[in-house]
């Protein structure tokens, strides 16, 4: 919907998982996990003459369906934002960053006990051509993992970036590249730092 300039989004998704030993980031202990997730949020977005700006704001919970040692029922809190300017009709460049807060319910049975992630970085987007356009972005992220039991928490950083080409030779077919670094949190372990390619 529309408040004069301003666009607004709202979404709601709903998913479950199983056989969580396929999933990288899933400790050993906890191979056979299966939860029932939910995702729901808000954007807003806006143009002033050549500077686009966007936020928004999403809340997850997940329900742990069954498997031994696992976090139990998780949630989070993701907030980001978004400014860019046009600096050429073929370019725009701009920064953008977000904020993610991860708690576990009553029935963790793991010493993890949440944590606080934060990113911020740069982008890019360029129209090489009609029928070419290549997007990157960069930056820092941070993920504090707390824990029980007094344990001291932990912080892990890293540069993370993302490249990608979408390329369309003809009305009836394209194309698409990407490459990406990110360090994110993982289910019962610590953050994961992770390497990406995707063709489409």
């Amino acid at each position: 919907m529309y408040i004069g300039d301003v666009q607004l989004s709202f979404y709601d998704g709903i998913s479950a998982s199983q056989f969580a030993y396929t999933d990288p980031t899933v400790g050993n202990d906890n191979a056979d996990a299966r939860s029932l997730s939910n995702t729901f949020g808000a954007s807003a977005s806006t143009r002033l003459y050549k500077t686009s700006l966007s936020g928004g704001f999403a809340q997850n919970n997940s329900w742990e369906l069954g498997g031994d040692n696992g976090t139990g029922d998780t949630g989070s809190q993701n907030l980001w934002a978004q400014a860019g300017y046009q600096i050429f009709p073929e370019l725009t460049a701009g920064v953008n960053g977000g904020l993610t807060w991860q708690h576990y319910g009553g029935n963790n049975q793991t010493a993890i006990d949440g944590g606080f992630q934060w990113n911020i970085g740069p982008y890019a987007s360029w129209l090489v051509t009609e029928r070419l356009s290549v997007d990157g972005s960069f930056g820092y992220t941070v993920y504090t993992q707390d824990y029980k039991f007094g344990l001291p928490a932990t912080d892990s950083g890293s540069m993370y970036w993302q490249l990608g080409i979408t390329h369309r030779p003809a009305d009836f077919l394209s194309y698409s590249l990407s490459a990406g670094h990110t360090i994110s949190p993982g289910y019962y372990e610590g953050p994961t730092d992770a390497y990406n390619v995707s063709l489409g």
